[in-house]
Formats: C-alpha cells, sequence, structure tokens
C-alpha cells in the first residue's frame, strides 16, 4: 500500500479545502436530511437550521464539578446545548426535561448523545443540586461574566441571556447548526434526533 506524504502540496490543499468547505458539505447534509426542519425555519416548535452551521471557537469555562470544561468536549457527540441565568425557570426545567426523555428514545445510541446546561451565574450551583439529581449525565458548565457571555454568544449572537430559553445542538465535528424554540415540541426534536442517528456515520 502506498504511503501518503502528509507534507506533500496536495495533501494540504486537500486539508485546506475541508476546512474552508466542510461547513458548506455539512449544510447540504442537514438540508438533504432535514427538509421539513428547513421548510419550517422560523416557526416555533420545530427545529430551526442554523445555516451555515457555524464552527464553535475556543471558549474558556469550568464545570461545575471542577476543572475545565475540555476544549475537545463537543468533538464526537451529538450534543444538546442550553442555557439558565440564577435560578432554573419552568422553562429550564422543561429543557432539560425535554433533552433527557429525547435522548432515553434512543438507547442504541444513547453513547452518541451528551446535553449541556451552561449557568451564566456562577453562584447558582448549590441552588440546583436537587434538581440536577433529577439529570444524571447531565454536564454543567460555568464561569465569569466574560467567559460565559463569549461562550453564549456563540450560539446566541449576544452575551445576554435571551428572552426565552432555546434549545441548541452541535453536531460531533464543533459546528452548532440546529436550535430548538423553548416552546418545542418533543416529538419534533424527537423524529430529528432518531433521523440523525440513522442517517449520520460522524459521532
Amino acid at each position: 500500500m502506498a504511503k501518503v506524504n502528509l507534507s506533500s502540496p496536495k495533501v494540504t490543499i486537500i486539508a485546506l479545502a475541508l476546512l474552508f468547505f466542510g461547513p458548506m458539505m455539512l449544510a447540504y447534509f442537514y438540508v438533504n436530511f432535514f427538509p421539513s426542519s428547513v421548510e419550517t425555519a422560523g416557526k416555533a416548535a420545530k427545529g430551526q437550521l442554523i445555516m451555515p452551521a457555524k464552527p464553535m471557537e475556543s471558549f474558556q469555562v469550568e464545570k461545575l464539578g471542577g476543572g475545565e470544561l475540555p476544549v475537545d468536549f463537543f468533538k464526537g457527540k451529538w450534543t444538546y446545548v442550553t442555557f439558565t441565568p440564577g435560578s432554573c425557570g419552568q422553562e429550564c426545567v422543561d429543557n432539560l426535561y425535554k433533552i433527557r426523555q429525547i435522548r432515553l428514545t434512543q438507547p442504541e445510541d444513547i453513547d452518541r448523545i451528551q446535553r449541556l446546561l451552561v449557568l451564566t451565574d456562577a453562584s447558582a450551583g448549590q441552588a440546583l443540586v436537587a434538581l440536577l439529581k433529577e439529570h444524571p449525565g447531565l454536564e454543567v458548565a460555568k464561569g465569569n461574566a466574560a467567559s460565559v457571555g463569549k461562550f453564549m454568544q456563540q450560539f446566541t449572537g449576544q452575551e445576554t441571556m435571551p428572552a426565552h430559553l432555546p434549545v441548541y445542538m452541535v453536531d460531533p465535528l464543533g459546528n452548532i447548526f440546529m436550535h430548538y424554540e423553548a416552546t418545542a415540541n418533543p416529538s419534533d426534536m424527537k423524529k430529528d434526533l432518531a433521523r440523525l442517528m440513522k442517517y449520520s456515520k460522524i459521532g
């Protein structure tokens, strides 16, 4: 078998092409496998594609249990991400319940899916202890206002908490590609996830 010279100009050009055109290729994938989501973009209770998908930038937030959230946290998994201010109100509680239950509907692929809750108030962790016991496996991140604001901006486009709390999805390549309104129908979210697990070969 011929060896590939990783330092050759041809390999470099291919790598650069994947870097720049990768998001467009992903967009093509999502459009073809989520036509219903594209048609209903902008409507509540439906998955809304982010076109083109947004590659995650570097971030620095901490895990609630200690240590930093790894920079490769999003690599290799399909990730649901949601945010909460100081207290986890009803929208937050509903979001956590939905993504927990929807993940459980995919027992054969459950290890391909993870969940992340981001606290915009680092001091809120203690108040959520009882609630978090209901969500084993949920990763919780926090940090100072600047680091969490920068992290949030990648998803929401702003460094402040939106009026309502969407649920975002990040693909195993680290691209933010879809979000759901707080009022999203769990059945719609379940169908999207099932389709992803069926057709996707990544993650």
